[in-house]
């Protein structure tokens, strides 16, 4: 008997917590009381992403947030929170795109929408996805987002959509969106359309740098630094005369443009195009020298190699990454970027939001 009462009380309170969880997760946004104003409702598109999961942890606080993501909230390591809506669907299924959107006009519309979905990977090759996610996706949210009562929607481009290889190149918000390899030229077409989409709802075009956070959560970067970190014997090799740069961009940085944004749209032309990051741009010598430096308490000076020697190199590793069935992240396309800059003057974007990256961010401060 008191073996069946014990079980009893636990199999109630298993019942009562499972029944919490379930009451979270359908829960109603709370409503205001008199004096107190209805929190604003944001969606996220790509929220299971690397950045959409950082933005839509800050956004709960003081927002209802609309999710939007292929990946389950759980496995995209986002807790519980009663300002949370998670909505699994594939923005290149147009169907599942407007049923999450008319549940969130059911439930009042929304203020922002950050269109932060889309595909990339570092083969440079033509991939399906890039159409049916980057281009189709796009055109999909923004023809349902229409219905929302939107006071912006925000589009996450990239800086790479620009040509960059001539040293004389110093991109800005009005440099041409004209690179030619695959995920660029998807992009470039996505800022059309969302210049197009002006006439329903006031747009944004933003271009990121390479954002990283303190965990290394960016493929280029994570790669040059187990390899300068590691014994192997090359590891204080630079391709080059080790100039290849590009900018870096900490994530809080960017959770930091996005809110100055929300705050400021009220002042920005009904569509343009900003840049979200630092001035300048950060060698690899600058990153190798630093990364040493404090991971072996001593100067460390790289090794230089030359750009034909590294062609066979990387030939070599990839004919022997194919046979063991895991290529290296070095590609041959990658050497047409060595020692060349993607310089940037953020110049138009800090005058329009008032706005410039917290210095304690900058990635030589971070390692």
């Amino acid at each position: 008997m008191i073996f069946r009462f014990v079980y009893a009380v636990l199999e109630f309170r298993q019942l009562s917590v499972l029944t919490g969880r379930r009451e979270i997760m359908n829960a109603e946004p709370q409503k205001p009381t008199e004096n107190e104003p209805p929190l604003p409702v944001v969606v996220v598109t790509g929220a299971s992403g690397f950045i959409g999961s950082r933005l839509t942890t800050h956004l709960l606080e003081n927002n209802i947030v609309y999710a939007i993501a292929r990946r389950s909230r759980r496995s995209a390591l986002i807790h519980h929170h009663i300002n949370l809506r998670w909505i699994r669907a594939d923005i290149s299924d147009e169907e599942a795109v407007s049923r999450a959107m008319t549940q969130i006009e059911k439930s009042g519309g929304a203020e922002f929408l950050f269109h932060l979905a889309g595909y990339f990977d570092f083969q440079n090759l033509k991939d399906p996805e890039y159409e049916s996610t980057n281009i189709q996706g796009t055109r999909f949210v923004l023809r349902h987002s229409r219905r929302l009562g939107l006071k912006r929607f925000i589009f996450a481009s990239s800086l790479t959509v620009s040509k960059f290889v001539d040293p004389n190149t110093i991109l800005t918000e009005k440099t041409p969106a004209d690179a030619t390899f695959p995920y660029a030229v998807s992009k470039a077409k996505g800022e059309e359309m969302v210049q197009e989409a002006s006439r329903y709802f006031p747009t944004l075009s933003v271009r990121l740098a390479a954002i990283f956070d303190d965990w290394c959560h960016y493929c280029p970067l994570d790669a040059i630094l187990r390899k300068w970190l590691s014994s192997d014997w090359d590891c204080h090799i630079l391709v080059g005369k080790g100039q290849a740069a590009v900018p870096y961009l900490h994530i809080s940085n960017l959770i930091r443009f996005f809110s100055s944004v929300m705050m400021k749209t009220e002042s920005l032309p009904e569509t343009d195009i900003l840049i979200a990051s630092p001035k300048g741009c950060t060698t690899h010598e600058e990153l190798f020298r630093s990364a040493t430096r404090y991971s072996y308490f001593q100067s460390v000076n790289p090794l230089f190699f030359p750009c034909f020697l590294a062609r066979i190199g990387i030939v070599q590793r990839n004919l022997w990454g194919g046979m063991k069935g895991c290529r290296p992240f070095e590609q041959l396309w990658m050497l047409k970027y060595i020692d060349k800059q993607m310089q940037v003057d953020p110049t138009y974007t800090r005058s329009v939001l008032r706005c410039a990256p917290n210095p304690r961010y900058h990635i030589l401060r971070r390692l």
